[in-house]
């Protein structure tokens, strides 16, 4: 474990300061007075931090053909595997630490809306938490066994197309109505199609209020667990047949 947090230090040496960088300009970003949604602009707000953070660890690692010198190291590549999956753990776990908190102090600010609520508040609750982990976690889970079968260049084309399909597919569920007998409602209704952010937060606030807090947290941590524990598994397989 101890040599799983050597290498995330040596990725955060090489990329403190586009880490810095990218902070930056979350926050500055975060003051400009929004005429749009504040709950999905804060949500897009912290996802760019989080990939932004990561996405210049792979950049800087790609530019300066590190990869090939790490892999060439007498370690396993497993472990790298193991070491990249556990940093973009800790950036999902520090950058929601940051970004809500710093919606915290852009509630005293931000004009609020007619009902007096700030339009982030919907966010700070626990499935607010709860859909912003699980989102965050699924994207990047996703995204590492293409990084590490690929590379930083094909690995985020081939991922780009996956995606695209995927999100023609999820903006046509409520056509089907494939899930509406499980909320005893439509899944994707007109709200969360003008407003992804608190459509989201409303399908994990059914899902709390249908399992109870407890039971709703365990299959939380349960599924972003599951995420990156076939992350893992894919990304292992592909990386170590990987020629440099």
């Amino acid at each position: 474990m101890f040599s799983l947090f050597k290498l995330c230090a040596k990725d955060y040496i090489a990329s403190r300061w586009w880490w810095l960088l990218t902070l930056t300009v979350v926050l500055f970003y975060g003051l400009i007075p929004l005429r749009w949604s504040g709950c999905l602009a804060f949500m897009i707000n912290g996802a760019f931090l989080i990939l932004g953070c990561l996405a210049g660890t792979l950049f800087i690692e790609d530019m300066f053909k590190t990869e090939a010198t790490v892999a060439s190291l007498p370690l396993k590549r497993s472990m790298i595997v193991q070491a990249r999956t556990l940093l973009a753990g800790l950036l999902i776990l520090g950058g929601g630490i940051i970004i809500f908190g710093f919606g915290h102090f852009l509630t005293a600010g931000f004009p609020l809306r007619p009902d007096g609520l700030s339009p982030f508040q919907p966010l700070f609750t626990i499935e607010g938490a709860a859909g912003y982990l699980f989102v965050l976690s699924f994207l990047i889970a996703l995204y590492l066994p293409f990084y590490f079968r690929s590379g930083l260049f094909k690995g985020s084309l081939a991922y780009f197309f996956t995606l695209l399909p995927l999100a023609i597919v999820i903006a046509g569920l409520d056509k089907l109505r494939v899930f509406a007998r499980l909320f005893g409602r439509d899944l994707l209704t007109d709200e969360f199609l003008r407003e992804i952010g608190l459509g989201i937060v409303a399908i994990f606030r059914r899902a709390k209020t249908a399992l109870g807090p407890v039971l709703f947290l365990a299959l939380l941590v349960l599924a972003v667990s599951a995420f990156f524990f076939l992350s893992i598994r894919l990304s292992t397989r592909f990386y170590g047949r990987r020629e440099f």
